[in-house]
């Protein structure tokens, strides 16, 4: 597990939608897949997460 100052702040499993969009880019760049690069809606959702308050270290 790597504690970072996010995970220390922010809590395990907590994603931001720049990152996960950076990494849609990618994959699609890489894939050619720009006609049909999902949103960051549709590759993530934070709904099945534990609250906050439990992700905390």
């Amino acid at each position: 597990m790597l504690l970072s100052d996010g995970v220390r702040q922010q809590g395990l499993s907590r994603v931001e939608a720049p990152r996960i969009q950076a990494q849609i880019d990618t994959m699609a760049g890489a894939f050619h897949l720009n006609a049909t690069k999902p949103s960051v809606a549709a590759a993530y959702t934070a709904e099945f997460l534990l609250p906050a308050a439990a992700r905390m270290l």
